[in-house]
């Protein structure tokens, strides 16, 4: 890392300042937004339980659903790999962390407190801000580009909401920012023709190996690093062809080095995808699977990219639950945009001569060209959701933050796009950052894809609970038992007094016979029953359980049917 002679008290003091910023942000209302599907698949697997010990096809009571998340001392990490292989398409680490972070804090056989499981997250969103300083200090050898790196993840809403979910993105953005900083390292050394030393070369395979452990993304992340060295690779080929030998113009020295630092770390992400291989990627994926054609929404893809990037900078409530303050946000949203575009292709131009600049530049775009590749190529629209994005998101930042100490010099700058003085330019972006930092904390903005506390306040509210309700939907991707797991929870919380029954019908594994289980269901009730049925086209016989009028409610991630189910009307009906 970069020397510490460069700073003085008074740098980390300020560093203190930026993570105090830092915590507040990730750890404050660490719990107000609704626990969703997939951070109760880190949770539950975290625990070493699994999904499919859940019974399909038969009513279950709160206490069956909520039991994988109860913690049991004696489960060991063995357990947990077992399970999180058998049931995702996860690396273990993450899960590993945060299983031994339960150990510390749980009780046995209670259930898990939310702020514990999400802390892991939160915990290394923050020291993301020490790596993203050191990282900046030790390629750019400037203690402001360190600072500018630090503030910009610190406040960074992007970020912050990545740190508030119990998901290993966190975790795994620490490895990726390491790793670009070995291959700028690599890169800075390549362009001197000097051989890169052994240690940062270890290093490099270290953060690898652990990316890869923490996040398959990571290999998205490492062919990116591929492609940029390959140019350099080319671009160096192309320098020396006329000058040297056959033998030093393709394999120069400090290439050779490099070389084998690559094909280790790709011999290393063999064996480990080979070891932690999952045969669950296509039911856990096919929400992604998206064929544009030829047709206008072949443009949404690469729009919805650049919507994400602005948004791990600049993000409004544009989420709201009041129309006009969405509107007031996206059209502030646009102003920003249109004033931060020429603003950066200014601060662009005078930072480009930057070897650094270049480099982290084009990780950004090899990133979002790959992931473009793989939405068109594969047809697998990894572009529907922000999180996935967070393979460039530490480049991006870092390259931020360079550019906030370029602008805090206050150096000359383009009087037709910057205001005059630069300095206030960086402080207008850092506290639009911090203004969207609070946006997201309070949850108006990066909103969870299901509101169990939502639907939970308006079935508490609306429901006749003298009258026993059952809670139905269909299993056809894993995802819809945690989405049942959520309302149970939020259920739990809001009043322990609530008892709904549950009913998962198979329609995964048992093709054509939810209908059948869920008609034998209605036909064996003994009295008056509520069937509520989320998230589905099934309905229970009319006969038995006809509609109810007005019936249809929607909570985001919820929507279903009310049905009321009366027997004794049906045996009337029977009768003579």
């Amino acid at each position: 890392m970069a020397s510490s002679r460069i700073f003085s008290k008074k740098d980390f003091y300020l560093l203190s300042i930026w993570v105090g910023l830092g915590t507040l942000l990730r750890f404050w209302n660490l719990t107000l937004k609704s626990v969703w599907g997939d951070e109760w698949a880190t949770l539950v697997f975290s625990l070493g339980h699994g999904f499919r010990e859940i019974p399909l096809d038969q009513l279950i009571s709160p206490d069956i659903l909520l039991a994988p998340l109860r913690y049991e001392a004696g489960t060991n990490l063995a357990t947990v790999s077992d399970v999180l292989l058998s049931e995702s398409n996860h690396p273990p680490l993450y899960y590993w962390l945060t299983h031994l972070w339960f150990d510390l804090w749980s009780t046995d056989g209670e259930l898990i407190s939310i702020f514990v499981g999400r802390s892991p997250a939160a915990f290394f969103g923050v020291l993301l801000i020490l790596v993203v300083f050191g990282v900046s200090a030790w390629i750019f050898k400037n203690k402001w580009a360190a600072h500018g790196g630090a503030i910009a993840m610190a406040l960074s809403p992007y970020a912050v909401y990545l740190s508030q979910e119990a998901r290993h993105y966190t975790l795994a953005m620490i490895w990726m920012t390491l790793s670009y900083g070995c291959v700028t390292k690599i890169i800075q050394a390549q362009q001197q023709s000097q051989k890169i030393s052994f240690q940062v070369l270890s290093g490099w395979l270290i953060v690898n190996t652990l990316g890869v452990a923490s996040h398959y993304f990571m290999v998205l992340s490492l062919f990116v690093e591929g492609l940029v060295l390959l140019f350099c690779y080319g671009q160096d080929f192309r320098k020396n062809w006329p000058k040297k030998s056959s033998s030093k113009i393709f394999f120069p020295g400090y290439w050779r080095r490099i070389f084998c630092g690559a094909i280790a770390s790709a011999i290393v992400v063999f064996l480990l995808l080979n070891h932690w291989q999952s045969q669950n990627n296509d039911e856990l994926t096919s929400w992604l699977n998206q064929d544009y054609g030829w047709g206008l929404e072949n443009l949404l893809p690469p729009l919805r990219s650049l919507g994400w990037a602005l948004g791990m900078i600049f993000m409004l409530p544009i989420e709201a639950d009041q129309t006009w303050l969405v509107v007031t946000s996206a059209i502030a949203l646009l102003l920003i945009l249109l004033w931060l575009i020429p603003n950066l292709t200014a601060a662009f131009k005078q930072g480009w001569a930057q070897l650094e600049v270049k480099i982290f530049t084009g990780l950004v775009l090899a990133n979002l060209i790959t992931i473009l590749g793989i939405t068109y190529v594969l047809k697998l629209d990894i572009t529907l959701a922000p999180r996935y994005h967070f393979i460039y998101f530490p480049a991006l930042i870092i390259l931020l933050g360079f550019f906030l100490a370029q602008m805090g010099k206050n150096i000359s700058c383009s009087q037709r796009f910057w205001p005059k003085n630069c300095r206030l330019s960086a402080l207008m972006i850092v506290g639009l950052m911090g203004l969207s930092s609070l946006c997201v904390n309070v949850d108006l903005a990066y909103r969870k894809p299901e509101n169990n506390q939502a639907i939970a306040q308006a079935l508490q509210q609306n429901l006749d609970w003298n009258i026993p309700p059952i809670f139905a939907t269909h299993y056809y991707e894993l995802g819809v038992v945690r989405t049942q797991m959520g309302l149970a929870w939020a259920l739990h919380h809001l009043d322990p007094s609530l008892q709904p029954r549950f009913l998962i019908l198979d329609n995964f594994f048992k093709q054509d016979t939810a209908a059948e289980v869920l008609a034998e269901t209605a036909t064996q009730l003994t009295e008056p029953t509520q069937i509520l049925m989320f998230n589905t086209h099934f309905a229970p016989p009319e006969s038995i359980c006809p509609l109810q009028p007005e019936s249809g409610q929607k909570v985001t991630g919820y929507r279903y049917r009310l049905y009321f189910c009366d027997p004794s009307s049906e045996r009337a009906s029977r009768s003579p």
